[in-house]
């Protein structure tokens, strides 16, 4: 009989391995599957959210980060407009 320690450390293998096989199509796959919505709602999503400097997001079981990525950018955008000088 397996002990615990080797049975969670063969599901973590497990996972790692189905992950790192699908992850570089994983938006693609997304794109195919929605026909692009995907990004769209996305986008709305971070409109709607309206980062600010101080806000903070918890992105779980996130795929790719992407909606960290755009929350972050749209932060920084909002940043750099709103400290913006002529």
């Amino acid at each position: 009989m397996q002990d615990t320690n080797t049975k969670q450390n063969s599901k973590k293998d497990l996972v790692n391995t189905v992950f790192n096989s699908v992850f570089k199509k994983y938006d693609l796959m997304n794109d195919i599957i929605s026909f692009g919505i995907h990004r769209l709602w996305k986008s709305n999503l971070i409109d709607w959210l309206q980062p600010k400097l101080n806000s903070k997001l918890i992105d779980m079981a996130s795929g790719t980060g992407d909606m960290t990525k755009l929350f972050i950018d749209r932060k920084s955008t909002r940043l750099n407009s709103s400290h913006l000088v002529i």
